[in-house]
């Protein structure tokens, strides 16, 4: 019997090889100019998509940099110059005259290309072309004839200085108020217009700063204070009462009438008209004695053995007023001196029968 071994090969899963990174997007220096992308895992050799194009990972991975074109502003081409008039020597035979600012006239199409028509200006020497790049126009004068353009030729083309800058709002504090706004490229000293008013370009251009004034909310002034009554000789006659805050000149309600508030707020003192003629209900009572009532009380007596009996006083009812706290006390003070008088007679009269 033959045995044979047989070796059975099982297949072992082997991780995909991937790799990962940034995308990076520099300048032509190597500046960032903007933010680094990442990518993967995805296999070396893939093409992914990035908002700079397609861009394909190495076989390492790591960072895949992107040289990004930065756009830079051109300011207006625009030419200027001067018309320079000389006599055939070169010497000069008037005033430079400037010309421009100029916009160049847009490239036409003909049969031999793309052409750029000069730009036709009138000067006291006759119209002349202004060259492609501008500069001073040197004008022949013959001095024989002076004032007649004999024929024209350029020197070399010098473009006129021209500058940019921003204009730049601030505040007292020198913090910004709004946004860097551009001018330009015009001529030095040029007066331009502005949100904030004209502003004087200065020689060299660059950044003008204006001075803006910010407005600032101002609080509403108010005031505060009490309301004090006196009497005609200053004495307090009741609590003081707060007011305010509230606007000066403001009218308010007291227990006491309606008060303008002062300018400076404080105390508003109140006079009170104090009556003092009035007598109090005792001294009424004092001075008419018909206000006190009679009183029916029970009297002992030698004939009735000591028993109560009832004193008529019906003659004076019509002469009653009605009762008061104060006439009840009175009535109070009589009662008990009627009781007292009543003991002291029953105490007599039993004194007397003891001796008899």
């Amino acid at each position: 019997m033959v045995s044979e071994n047989i070796v059975i090969s099982t297949a072992v899963d082997q991780p995909e090889y991937v790799v990962a990174g940034n995308i990076v997007p520099q300048d032509e220096h190597g500046n960032p100019v903007g933010p680094e992308i990442p990518y993967g895992p995805v296999k070396p050799g893939t093409t992914v998509d990035t908002p700079y194009g397609d861009a394909e990972v190495p076989g390492n991975g790591g960072d895949i940099i992107i040289q990004v074109k930065v756009a830079v502003d051109q300011p207006e081409y625009v030419l200027v110059g001067n018309i320079v008039p000389e006599d055939e020597n070169g010497n000069s035979v008037g005033p430079k005259i400037p010309y421009g600012p100029l916009e160049p006239n847009p490239a036409i199409i003909t049969p031999h290309g793309p052409e750029t028509p000069g730009i036709v200006i009138n000067t006291p020497y006759g119209p002349v072309e202004v060259p492609v790049n501008g500069g001073d126009i040197i004008i022949t004068v013959a001095t024989e004839v002076p004032g007649i353009a004999v024929y024209e030729k350029t020197a070399v083309d010098q473009p006129g200085y021209v500058v940019v800058g921003n204009v730049v709002p601030q505040d007292e504090n020198g913090n910004p108020v709004g946004p860097e706004i551009p001018y330009g490229p015009v001529a030095p000293e040029t007066t331009i217009d502005t949100p904030y008013g004209d502003a004087e370009v200065p020689a060299n251009g660059g950044d003008i700063i204006i001075q803006v004034k910010a407005a600032v909310d101002q609080p509403e002034y108010v005031v505060v204070g009490s309301i004090v009554p006196e009497d005609e000789n200053g004495n307090p006659v009741g609590p003081e009462i707060p007011y305010g805050p509230v606007t000066p000149g403001t009218t308010i309600d007291t227990p006491y009438g309606s008060v303008i508030v002062p300018d400076a707020g404080g105390d508003v003192v109140i006079v009170v008209k104090v009556e003092t003629n009035k007598k109090s209900l005792i001294s009424d009572i004092k001075d008419n004695p018909t206000t006190t009532q009679e009183v029916v009380l029970p009297v002992a007596s030698s004939n009735n053995d000591g028993q109560p009996v009832n004193i008529d006083h019906s003659e004076n009812t019509d002469k009653q007023l009605p009762k008061t706290s104060v006439s009840q006390n009175n009535d109070h003070v009589v009662i008990s001196g009627l009781i007292l008088t009543t003991l002291l007679g029953l105490l007599a009269l039993l004194k007397r029968k003891n001796n008899n």
